[in-house]
């Protein structure tokens, strides 16, 4: 339902009262599982959280509190719209109202204060930041302590190690990266094809460990690297490497790492384009051993990899495994909002700093 701009913060309830009730379907319904504050600072991030806000609704409807942080804009700005975010299902159309406020720099920090009493009452608190979470000392800090959990985008970090670094310095809700969890998908895959204890100690003495990304940008994505590097560091901090040394050229690094045998292990991230996967989703994964194994996994296609080994005395048969859609569906929403944090992402970070 189109924005209505530019009116008085003291008429927004009123406001929405008028949406609720002009609204034509005879089967409307009015529902909130959980309040949704949105930040974004950047116009494409702006478009992109906007859209992705209504995948949310699709999955949980919600109550939206939408800031748009408008630095260009002129001192002493402060707009307000509101609207109703729509989703149906079968018959019945399900709104969720939706408040806009754009604000100029130097209104910033009034934000919390007009938030607060167009929050739900009794429902979780859950934000979702457009920006790094580690560089907001206007907003963020006022808000998070009232918050469940926090939800951020890496995409917004230029340095990615001494994001790291900061953010596990950084006492707060419980916090949600969306990179770490686009990657739930290939975690659950590794985890169920490396799911022995011969397993596992086939690839802690792994000789070498490739990860393939995909280097396609968009107007929103620009560090297409960062997913392979969580990756990496995942699986450097759950194999117990130690010790990186990290080569860098253009998208491609080259860690090596000491492991618990005699001979390092090298692990590399590197670059191709994919004209249809989401940019920077894992693209293939692919480990030789000392002992002469070697496992190729492989994106396939948006849903599926393909899983591959062979030993010096044996080839499997190839199998697939399903890979959740990225950003799709119920899954990738769960994973954000309501499964538990658990320490595989601060020991993913803990590998992080160590980078340099």
């Amino acid at each position: 339902m189109p924005c209505k701009e530019n009116i008085r913060f003291a008429d927004v309830n009123r406001e929405l009262t008028r949406l609720w009730e002009s609204a034509p379907s005879p089967n409307k319904i009015k529902a909130s599982l959980f309040n949704l504050i949105v930040y974004s600072q950047k116009s494409c991030r702006t478009s992109y959280l906007q859209d992705f806000v209504k995948s949310v609704v699709e999955a949980f409807p919600c109550r939206i509190l939408f800031i748009e942080g408008n630095e260009m804009a002129p001192p002493k700005t402060l707009r307000t719209c509101v609207a109703s975010e729509i989703t149906s299902k079968g018959d019945i159309t399900i709104h969720c109202d939706k408040i806009t406020i754009e604000a100029s720099k130097d209104r910033l920090s009034r934000i919390p204060y007009l938030l607060l009493p167009h929050l739900i009452e009794d429902l979780p608190i859950f934000l979702l930041w457009g920006q790094d979470p580690t560089g907001d000392d206007a907003v963020l800090p006022h808000l998070e302590k009232f918050a469940d959990r926090v939800i951020f985008d890496s995409e917004a970090v230029d340095n990615l190690p001494l994001f790291a670094n900061k953010l596990l310095d950084k006492s707060s809700a419980q916090v949600v990266d969306m990179n770490w969890a686009r990657l739930s998908g290939w975690r659950h895959i590794l985890s169920n094809s490396f799911n022995t204890q011969e397993d596992i100690e086939q690839i802690k003495e792994a000789k070498t460990i490739d990860i393939t990304f995909n280097s396609r940008i968009t107007s929103c994505f620009f560090h297409n690297e960062f997913q392979a590097m969580y990756l990496q560091g995942w699986l450097a901090a759950q194999l117990g490497f130690l010790n990186p040394q990290v080569q860098k050229e253009g998208y491609s690094t080259r860690v090596t790492y000491q492991n618990s045998y005699e001979t390092p292990t090298l692990i590399t991230t590197s670059a191709k384009e994919h004209a249809t996967l989401p940019p920077g989703s894992i693209l293939k994964v692919e480990i030789h051993t000392h002992a002469g194994n070697h496992y190729t996994l492989n994106c396939s296609n948006a849903s599926q990899v393909l899983v591959e080994a062979t030993t010096p005395k044996q080839c499997q048969v190839p199998y697939t495994l399903p890979l959740f859609p990225i950003e799709e569906g119920t899954h990738f929403m769960k994973e954000l909002f309501y499964e538990p944090v658990n320490n595989h992402y601060n020991n993913m970070l803990q590998a992080l700093t160590s980078l340099k």
